[in-house]
């Protein structure tokens, strides 16, 4: 999912790092003079809203003009998505972009509000963000493989929930479905916490979320954690084992990035990307983040249209393969 050829990565490291010791940002003539909506295609109070909020106070610090958060839920992400892609196309809308509006929606949705391709331009990629496999402790395993033989020896027997048809959980179960040969029943929840609670009252045994999420029941003892969804274990998370430790190349971790709308001049967005990537490396943003176990990415434009674009292939074959769906 993140594989980048070591020489781009090198590069884009080097480039980052120009940016953070204080090289001056590149000039784009009239920009900003005034306000930016920054919409964020979800309800206020959310990880996506909060990180934004963020991000839109240490852009009025470093380019001096209001980065007002806009939000604009429904439909996965598509219907803030929309309100960039039909902006105009000078930079002073952009969007908080989750997999939905550009990656895995255009699959889900029979029809969308905007063209995912052409109707937003890449900006930078703002975050990975590290999923867990967490269980019900009354569930008899303590490992990937043993929950994959369980699975296998009781087809009918696990439930797996998500934060909703389409969401990233959901998904990455259908993943793990196909990726291990198994046969488990998606259960749909409106968000995490609801998800937590029917996981630990037994109503499902097991799902695929954010560490953040539920760090707190399975540090509690509440729920059993099996794996983190990178390819590699996390250094913050060193004792859990990455799923690909028993299934080589599974990864499932979702992704926060910032777009705008297409036809948007480069030099504005070589600006706002410049700024971005400082921002990403002040270490006050770090530390605000870290008990999210967000991982900041950052690099050029063209990094991020890269990763949409394997992101698609990967995703688009498993919602064909599996028929999911969005609510």
């Amino acid at each position: 999912m993140w594989q980048v050829k070591r020489k781009v990565a090198v590069a884009i490291l080097a480039g980052v790092a120009g940016i953070a010791s204080g090289q001056a940002l590149s000039q784009a003539p009239s920009w900003p003079t005034k306000s930016v909506r920054f919409v964020v295609p979800f309800a206020p109070g959310g990880g996506s809203d909060v990180k934004a909020r963020v991000l839109a106070e240490q852009l009025y610090k470093l380019l001096g003009e209001r980065f007002v958060v806009d939000n604009r839920p429904g439909m996965a992400g598509s219907i803030g998505a929309a309100a960039v892609a039909k902006a105009a196309p000078d930079g002073y809308t952009i969007l908080y972009g989750t997999p939905g509006p550009q990656v895995t929606n255009p699959f889900l949705y029979k029809e969308l509000p905007y063209d995912a391709e052409k109707d937003l331009a890449p900006v930078i990629f703002l975050f990975r963000i590290p999923n867990v496999l967490v269980i019900n402790p009354a569930i008899p395993v303590k490992s990937v493989k043993e929950l994959i033989a369980l699975a296998r020896a009781q087809p009918n027997l696990i439930n797996f929930a998500s934060t909703g048809g389409g969401s990233s959980s959901h998904l990455a179960g259908e993943l793990l479905k196909s990726v291990a040969g198994v046969s488990m029943t998606h259960v749909p929840y409106k968000g995490s916490a609801p998800a937590a609670l029917a996981l630990m009252a037994g109503e499902v045994q097991i799902t695929i979320d954010s560490i953040a999420a539920f760090k707190p029941f399975y540090d509690s003892g509440k729920l059993r954690v099996l794996g983190v969804s990178t390819l590699e274990r996390l250094p913050s998370e060193p004792d859990i084992p990455a799923i690909a430790e028993t299934l080589p190349g599974f990864e499932a971790s979702s992704m926060t990035y910032v777009a705008t709308t297409g036809g948007t001049p480069r030099p504005v967005i070589n600006r706002l990307n410049e700024a971005l990537n400082r921002i990403l490396r002040i270490p006050e943003v770090i530390a605000r983040f870290a008990d999210d176990r967000v991982v900041p990415v950052g690099g050029p434009p063209e990094t991020l249209a890269t990763v949409i674009q394997q992101e698609r292939v990967k995703w688009k074959r498993i919602i064909e393969l599996t028929g999911a769906k969005a609510e």
